[in-house]
């Protein structure tokens, strides 16, 4: 909190303008890249352990027991999500994977 404190009274006596920096490994198609994904399509970027976990697949938010179209999250786990699948199959989806439901499942 110090840190901020000093270089806000840094950046006043300056009287630049701010610049903010672009992170290079954020892409912001990426970011639009998960709103276009079909509810079959399901990638998987955080997950929140906490009292009860909890997990960002295609930029909403679920936690253990909520269903995404007819897949169920099964278990949030340290890395991994396990999803259930309509006919029964579990698959494990880790941090930064994508799954795509086919018919074969």
């Amino acid at each position: 909190m110090q840190a901020i404190r000093q270089f806000e009274r840094i950046h006043e006596k300056s009287k630049e303008p701010l610049i903010i920096a672009k992170n290079p490994f954020y892409d912001e198609d990426s970011k639009r890249q998960a709103q276009i994904f079909s509810p079959e399509t399901l990638k998987l970027t955080s997950i929140f352990k906490e009292k009860k976990s909890a997990c960002v697949i295609n930029g909403k938010f679920y936690r253990e027991g909520d269903k995404i179209g007819k897949i169920k999250i099964f278990k949030i786990g340290d890395y991994y999500v396990e999803l259930l699948l309509p006919r029964g199959k579990r698959v494990k989806l880790e941090v930064g994977g994508v799954f795509t439901l086919s018919s074969d499942y």
